[in-house]
């Protein structure tokens, strides 16, 4: 009886091992199958809810370059004049991580309004009340620019206001409706882009300047 006990017990204690070496190299097995490809195929799924949690906006997400992971380039939703702390910015990661349901090689880049020069300065010559925007002509820009590059502002431009921009006077910043610009008023407009190549322009920021 004595025997048969040891018996059982070995074969237990051999069973239990390995299961439990089973259920490890299933584990294994399943962090290897989520690659990288995996991750950045699922991340376009979720970044909304990831946007909605933590009130900020996505502008892109890409790969490549000096990029070991995945980029991502985002802001504040409503209040994009003020940057995100790097407690909040960690909270971001974290959120992103659960989604994919692992760590990753993810860097956050952090887009800022409205410290710099603007982007667009100009005279508003027509209005498109139904979307948002505006074709502005700087008159101070030269018609035949030589060897203008591809990164130059250019003297004629469509810009849409972003869902959460807004439209200030520049005096004292008090708020205007995009209603109320008129054709003939100067402005100047910031992006959140450092090079935007789009045919419109989509600005955060609009500021009509006083005569």
């Amino acid at each position: 009886m004595r025997g048969l006990l040891s018996i059982v017990i070995t074969i237990f204690i051999i069973t239990g091992c390995t299961h439990a070496e089973t259920q490890l190299r299933v584990q294994e097995e399943i962090i290897k199958e989520k690659s990288l490809d995996d991750i950045w195929d699922e991340l376009f799924n979720y970044w909304r809810d990831v946007e909605r949690k933590h009130s900020i906006r996505i502008e892109q997400a890409f790969r490549g370059f000096s990029l070991e992971g995945v980029g991502i380039e985002l802001r504040r939703f409503g209040d994009f004049e003020r940057a995100l702390t790097r407690d909040e910015l960690d909270e971001i990661k974290k959120t992103f991580y659960v989604y994919a349901g692992t760590e990753f090689s993810l860097d956050l880049f952090q887009l800022y309004c409205c410290e710099q020069e603007a982007q667009f300065v100009g005279e508003i010559t027509y209005i498109d009340t139904e979307n948002n925007k505006i074709y502005i002509i700087n008159h101070e820009i030269p018609d035949n620019r030589p060897n203008r590059d591809w990164r130059e502002t250019p003297k004629k431009n469509w810009i849409q206001l972003s869902k959460d921009g807004k439209i200030v006077k520049d005096e004292d910043q008090e708020l205007v409706q995009f209603n109320d610009l008129e054709i003939g008023q100067q402005v100047r407009a910031w992006s959140v882009h450092f090079i935007n190549i789009e045919p419109i322009k989509e600005v955060v920021k609009i500021e009509v300047l006083s005569k």
